[in-house]
């Protein structure tokens, strides 16, 4: 696949024919001397449920290739990185990732809270760390996100709440990183997005299209409720553009490259878009 195909996928509308899913290989985690090894690792592996729960990706864990993991001996060690060396990146191509993503923890603390009385009220922890995704092709990074858990005010009480049952600072990291989740979908969104078309429109009222069909299916790991954007696609002074007409939620995936939308805004304008012949691409959104 190549950088062309691979960026219009990331960034937008460039591309619009559907690809299947994208080999993404996951590297260890960069962590400073600071972070235990233990916490780190925690951190990496809820990220990494988080993303395949969203089966929107070929996740490939590097421990499971031989040519690219490190033993656990090594990685242990303090201020230790994979590296982002272009012989290690090819060949991650060579083994067919489309795309890695790399991680960053820049801050883990865990403390104990303490009752009046000196009594232990249990631990609590927070986490930050950055999701970095990189062209294995040429190294050069596509997408950067920064996570902060808890995120905010009402999350840190909720998290306080539930943390003061850990009884270690161990647990308490384990605690925050299952929160995870929710952000890594989010994450999967803005970071490897599908693209498709509108392909049939099924039923219309008037011209107000009020279901179609799309040719993205569970080969593009598509699911009931998926969410996008509706574009048209039109040519000005000889330049690509896609003008937003409304916005749609898969409600049955029917085959591979195939699922059902219900238009939930613009179906006017949509279908009238449809009937004069315009392609009309959708793009999954949060």
């Amino acid at each position: 696949m190549t950088l062309a195909l691979i960026l219009g996928t990331m960034l937008g509308f460039a591309q619009d024919e559907p690809k299947g899913k994208l080999n993404v290989f996951f590297d260890y985690f960069d962590r400073p001397g600071s972070v235990s090894f233990i916490w780190a690792e925690t951190i990496r592996n809820n990220v990494m449920e988080g993303i395949q729960k969203t089966n929107r990706v070929n996740l490939i864990d590097v421990d499971s290739r031989g040519t690219l993991a490190i033993e656990r001996s090594r990685r242990e060690q303090d201020n230790v990185s994979a590296g982002e060396d272009l012989d290690r990146l090819k060949v991650m191509t060579e083994e067919g990732a489309n795309l890695l993503v790399k991680g960053i923890v820049t801050d883990v603390t865990s403390k104990e809270s303490v009752g009046s009385k000196g009594e232990s009220l249990g631990y609590e922890a927070a986490v930050a760390f950055t999701l970095k995704v990189i062209d294995p092709a040429n190294g050069t990074t596509i997408h950067t996100k920064s996570f902060k858990f808890p995120k905010n005010f009402l999350t840190d009480l909720t998290s306080t709440l539930t943390q003061r049952t850990a009884k270690s600072a161990d647990e308490a990291v384990q605690n925050v990183a299952k929160t995870m989740g929710k952000e890594m979908r989010i994450f999967v969104e803005e970071a490897f997005p599908s693209v498709g078309k509108i392909v049939e429109l099924d039923e219309v009222k008037g011209n107000d299209a009020k279901t179609a069909y799309i040719n993205l299916g569970s080969d593009n790991g598509m699911s009931k409720g998926a969410k996008f954007e509706v574009r048209v696609k039109r040519m000005i002074a000889g330049s690509t553009s896609y003008k937003m007409l409304g916005e749609a939620e898969v409600v049955d995936v029917e085959s591979g490259d195939l699922s059902k939308i219900k238009i939930k805004k613009g179906g006017k304008e949509i279908g009238e878009a449809f009937k004069a012949g315009q392609d009309l691409v959708v793009k999954s959104t949060r």
